[in-house]
């Protein structure tokens, strides 16, 4: 029996979020980014997320809100979105005495972070990951089982996920990151294990966590 592995990648397909800028030709420049989105799904469907992405853009271009908050806004109205891809945006902090001044007048100034929107659905997708619909051992459909517990490494707690499969048993373990918290009100993952039916609703829940500092180089 042969078996395979898929490795999950960040998608190529990002798009920069420019404020008062021109881009000219192909050089990326990262003093001209306030934010980068990208889809972490391999075979990326850009239906998926047009929707989202419009009513973000009209937000933070038109009615001149920010793109963080205008991103968190509309998640909540994307389950089909949520279901496709997770979302990595990566956003330049602005200074506070920035207020006038071009992005490109604050380079070295700013803070960069990445941060990464997963969603979390007690059918689908309990805690963020992803309930097969066929069992890769036995192939049967629909067999798939999910339960969650808290696991403790290295002082820092963790919400550990296994998909068992009721027909022949095989299983997988995902150990989700420490920092993972519920967005809706910034409550760490651990602390809802033990809700019954959490995130059973229809449109599910909406999960973060800062992937990664990162430096701005000049």
């Amino acid at each position: 029996m042969r078996t395979r592995k898929i490795y999950q990648q960040v998608s190529t397909t990002i798009i920069p979020v420019t404020i008062n800028i021109l881009i000219i030709g192909r050089k990326f420049d990262s003093n001209l980014y306030h934010a980068v989105i990208g889809f972490t799904c391999i075979d990326f469907l850009p239906q998926n997320t047009g929707s989202f992405l419009t009513k973000v853009f009209h937000q933070h271009f038109v009615n001149r809100r920010p793109i963080k908050q205008a991103i968190r806004t509309f998640l909540f109205e994307e389950t089909s979105m949520g279901a496709h891809s997770d979302l990595i945006v990566y956003y330049g902090r602005i200074p506070s005495d920035a207020k006038g001044k071009k992005l490109t007048e604050l380079a070295g100034k700013r803070t960069w972070v990445v941060y990464r929107y997963s969603w979390a659905h007690h059918a689908m997708r309990p805690f963020t990951v992803t309930r097969p619909i066929q069992c890769l051992e036995c192939r049967r459909i629909h067999t798939i089982e999910g339960n969650a517990h808290v696991d403790k490494v290295n002082n820092k707690k963790h919400v550990v996920v296994t998909l068992l499969c009721s027909a022949c048993g095989a299983f997988t373990t995902h150990t989700m990151s420490s920092g993972l918290c519920v967005l809706e009100d910034s409550r760490s993952l651990t602390s809802v294990v033990d809700i019954p039916n959490w995130s059973c609703k229809t449109r599910g829940e909406w999960c973060y966590e800062v992937v990664e500092p990162a430096e701005e180089l000049v």
